[in-house]
C-alpha cells in the first residue's frame, strides 16, 4: 500500500438548487454551480471578504449561508444593511465564479409543454433534476478526452479524478427528498463503467443532502 502522502483524494463539489417552484413561475429550473478541486479555498477567501462587507464583527457570527432574495431586497438577515453593500456584496460573489472561472449547468423544463408531453405526468422539477446532473457529469467526462481509435473516442472515459459530490438543501419534504435519491441512484447504477456510456456518478459512494458543513450526513448507495 502506498504511503498516505501518495494517496489522492479528489473530489468535485456541485452546489445544486432549484427555482420557480412557487407554481407560479412558467418554467421550473434546476441549477448547479461546479467547483472543481482546489478552488474551495479562493472562492471562500472573497466569500468571506462579501460577508465583511455586509456585517459588523459583533454580527457575522449570526451568518450561515447566502440567500439571493435576501441579499437583493435586504431581507433577513440583511434587512437594514445599504443597499449599495448589498449590491456590491453580489458583484463580489459572482466575480467568484468569474475569476476562478466555475462552470453553471443548468435545466429547465416549461410547465405547460411539461404537462402536454408524454411524460406529463411527472414532476417537471424531477425532470430539470435529472438533466442538470446529466449536464454535470458531462462537463466531468469532458475533462479528459479519449485518445486512440475512432471507435473507443465515442467512450466516456471514467476518470477518478472526476468524481463529483453533489450537495443539495436540506428539504422537510422526505417525498421529495426520495424521488431526488432515487433519480440520482438510478443514473449512478444505469451504466457503471460500462462503455459506451461511462458515468462519474458511479464513482460517487456519497450523496448529500444539506449544506456544506453538514457533508458528514450522508447516505452510502
Amino acid at each position: 500500500m502506498p504511503p498516505i502522502s501518495d494517496w489522492e483524494a479528489l473530489v468535485h463539489l456541485a452546489y445544486l438548487d432549484e427555482s420557480g417552484t412557487d407554481g407560479h413561475c412558467p418554467f421550473v429550473i434546476f441549477g448547479a454551480l461546479v467547483m472543481p478541486t482546489g478552488k474551495f479555498s479562493p472562492v471562500e477567501i472573497l466569500h468571506s471578504t462579501a460577508i465583511q462587507q455586509l456585517l459588523p464583527v459583533e454580527r457575522i457570527g449570526e451568518f450561515k449561508e447566502f440567500h439571493a432574495c435576501e441579499l437583493y431586497q435586504g431581507t433577513g438577515l440583511f434587512e437594514g444593511v445599504d443597499e449599495t453593500k448589498r449590491l456590491t456584496a453580489i458583484q463580489v460573489l459572482l466575480t467568484a465564479v468569474r475569476v476562478e472561472k466555475l462552470h453553471f449547468v443548468y435545466a429547465a423544463a416549461d410547465r405547460k409543454k411539461f404537462s402536454q408531453s408524454p411524460f406529463g405526468s411527472g414532476k417537471p422539477l424531477n425532470s430539470a433534476f435529472h438533466m442538470c446532473l446529466l449536464g454535470v457529469e458531462e462537463w466531468a467526462t469532458t475533462n479528459h478526452p479519449n485518445p486512440g481509435h475512432p471507435e473507443v473516442k465515442k467512450t466516456k472515459m471514467l476518470d477518478w479524478k472526476d468524481t463529483v459530490l453533489y450537495i443539495l438543501d436540506e428539504s422537510d419534504d422526505k417525498n421529495q427528498k426520495d424521488q431526488f435519491r432515487n433519480i440520482y441512484r438510478t443514473l449512478r447504477a444505469k451504466y457503471p463503467r460500462v462503455p459506451p456510456r461511462q458515468s462519474t456518478m458511479a464513482c460517487s459512494r456519497s450523496y448529500v443532502f444539506g449544506r456544506l458543513e453538514r457533508l458528514c450526513r450522508h447516505s452510502n448507495g
